[in-house]
């Protein structure tokens, strides 16, 4: 971003100026090796990685990916007449995640907050002034709330309610539903706790 668009910002830039004026942000460095929680909450798990966990899969060891190339006229006439062309190169895939076993998508597989029980979170979040609001309404109403009644709120909460098909409370705790990369299959979701602003430094 040049000076001239900081003094004077339109369009997209400017949309994120406002977007992130709402936040109180303070920039730090962190090594990467020690990102692998923040980098495990912002990836989509994708198909690939699901069918390897799932056991239905040719071990990573046997497993090749077989790409063939197309003859080239020019190839052929460099080539002695007692050498064949190869017809293909061989790629071996090499698996970087771990191969745990196939979790449940619709139930919490446990709290990796360190400290926290589902206690505690249960309790910071009906104390927590953006979040508490939207916990009342999915516990006793039904319906989402109509946007008068969200318009005059916080950012968070007015995000959160564009969001109210994938709230839902599991455990006396709120959660939203993480859908995988397979848009077609509605059921293939995880639980994403919501986490109190009380707790962001202890759940990074």
């Amino acid at each position: 971003m040049d000076e001239k668009s900081k003094k004077k910002p339109t369009g997209q830039t400017a949309r994120w100026l406002e977007e992130l004026g709402t936040y109180n942000l303070t920039v730090t460095h962190r090594a990467g090796r020690k990102h692998s929680n923040a980098d495990a909450l912002s990836r989509r798990p994708c198909k690939s990685c699901e069918r390897q966990e799932s056991g239905n899969h040719i071990s990573d060891d046997d497993e090749t990916d077989e790409i063939p190339l197309e003859e080239s006229d020019f190839v052929n006439q460099e080539l002695h007449e007692n050498e064949e062309p190869t017809p293909r190169i061989e790629i071996v895939r090499v698996c970087t995640r771990s191969q745990t076993g196939n979790q449940s998508s619709a139930t919490p597989s446990g709290y990796c907050i360190e400290g926290w029980d589902p206690d505690s979170i249960r309790q910071c979040q009906l104390e927590d002034p953006d979040m508490s609001l939207i916990v009342t309404y999915l516990q006793e109403k039904e319906n989402k709330p109509d946007w008068d009644q969200v318009s005059k709120g916080t950012s968070y909460q007015k995000t959160i309610w564009r969001q109210w098909d994938r709230l839902t409370i599991n455990n006396g705790m709120l959660y939203r539903k993480f859908y995988c990369s397979d848009k077609d299959d509605v059921d293939n979701f995880k639980l994403q706790l919501l986490v109190p602003k009380i707790t962001p430094k202890d759940s990074l």
